[in-house]
């Protein structure tokens, strides 16, 4: 078991860095994902750097240039202001689970009744022709309706080991 306010490193599905932040006491336990992610690397950094000095070389227009850092700082920024910064579980023991995403433009919440969510497991999903690994809540339906799958952490994709670091916190914390 994660220790009270431990947090740990891990890596996405995508190979970015993320760190779990696992905040527990008595009544409720709080798990958040927040992407350890730099607008760029010094890797990246040093090969638009090299790009840039290159294209100067071959007397290639100064315009060219200022094009190519135009874009990158384009895209840096789409990264900045579209890109998920934290997801997060909050568990309430007999209120409820309040699954939140923080972007950085705007947030979304959405809140299960305790007494609704009937399990959490581990489920394979194929995503962009690879296999992932989600975690879940099986949560029950009105009287007609076949019960529903909320899927957790979606956004960032954190891969298997992480996913079972917070699975058996998440089951500790309900068997109690």
């Amino acid at each position: 078991m994660v220790k009270p306010s431990e947090k740990l490193h891990f890596k996405t599905t995508d190979d970015k860095n993320v760190v779990l932040n696992v905040m527990k006491s008595p009544a409720c336990l709080c798990i958040s994902i927040i992407n350890d992610w730099k607008m760029f690397s010094s890797n990246e950094a040093l090969s638009i750097g090299i790009f840039a000095i290159i294209l100067r070389c071959f007397s290639v227009d100064m315009v060219y240039v200022a094009a190519l850092l135009v874009s990158y700082l384009l895209y840096a920024s789409n990264q900045i202001l579209f890109c998920i910064r934290e997801e997060e579980v909050l568990i309430v023991k007999g209120l409820g689970y309040q699954i939140k995403r923080k972007y950085f433009l705007k947030n979304t919440s959405i809140f299960i009744p305790y007494e609704q969510v009937q399990n959490v497991f581990i489920n394979e999903v194929i995503l962009r022709h690879k296999v992932i690994y989600i975690l879940n809540f099986l949560v029950k339906g009105d009287e007609e309706k076949r019960p529903k799958i909320v899927p957790l952490f979606r956004d960032i994709l954190p891969r298997l080991d992480c996913l079972e670091v917070i699975f058996r916190n998440i089951k500790y914390f309900q068997d109690r």
